[in-house]
């Protein structure tokens, strides 16, 4: 059986079951991977918000912060770069890790 442009050459026939079997599990996959990279560019942009909020807090006056001390400020500074450096897949090592990769195959449909 040849593929041709994702139209297969019988006509006029039913799709066997394993193919159906693959489209579905092609699409759980592509779902899961949408949803992997979705979550991914939400923790980045969490991550670069909160660097933009920490670099606002270093350039305000300490009273304008809450009144927070500058030895309480600075630790709390740490913290929150950190923080977002944990939660930034650009930083933490965990690029693509929430996509699906070629590797895990542990769902893919029995054929059968």
């Amino acid at each position: 059986m040849q593929l041709r442009y994702n139209r297969p050459i019988w006509k006029n026939q039913r799709k066997p079951k394993f193919f159906l079997r693959w489209e579905k599990y092609l699409k759980l996959r592509e779902g899961r991977s949408s949803r992997g990279l979705i979550g991914e560019v939400a923790q980045w942009k969490q991550a670069k918000d909160i660097r933009a909020y920490v670099a606002a807090v270093k350039s305000a006056s300490p009273q304008g912060s809450a009144e927070l001390e500058t030895t309480d400020r600075e630790k709390w500074i740490s913290w929150a770069l950190s923080h977002a450096d944990r939660i930034d897949p650009l930083k933490n090592g965990n690029l693509g890790k929430g996509v699906d990769s070629d590797r895990d195959l542990k769902d893919r449909p029995d054929w059968g």
